[in-house]
């Protein structure tokens, strides 16, 4: 598939989502993200896609598959950027939210880990510099 196609792909996901929409949301951003190919595919349209599905499954549906759909995007997000404080919480959050509390344990620790890692960095930048 041409890159034209996939940005329309894109897109219209985006403009659905402004609209609130968003069983059609997901629907072409799935599709942006099966035929894309993977260096176009980012964290951050991984962690769409799954944003789409939970509010799918929270507002309309309440069908499960699409909550477990909103927790492997949210998941394939964090793993692209397992750094991201929002990418782990979205997975945290989520799994919480379909009883999955040992994968939502998981990315607590992650999360929790990267929050003290940073904190000590700055801490120690701060003792540096002599700011603190």
């Amino acid at each position: 598939m041409n890159d034209i196609n996939l940005s329309v792909y894109k897109t219209l996901g985006y403009i659905y989502h402004q609209l609130g929409d968003y069983k059609n949301a997901s629907r072409y951003m799935n599709k942006f993200i099966i035929n894309g190919s993977t260096p176009q595919i980012t964290a951050e349209d991984y962690n769409l896609l799954g944003f789409y599905y939970e509010r799918l499954y929270t507002l309309t549906s309440r069908n499960l598959f699409d909550l477990q759909r909103a927790i492997n995007n949210f998941t394939l997000a964090a793993n692209r950027k397992p750094n991201d404080k929002n990418l782990l919480k979205n997975v945290t959050i989520v799994a919480s939210k379909a009883n999955q509390f040992g994968l939502a344990g998981r990315y607590w620790k992650k999360l929790f880990i990267n929050i003290n890692i940073t904190e000590l960095k700055i801490q120690a930048s701060k003792r540096l510099y002599g700011l603190s």
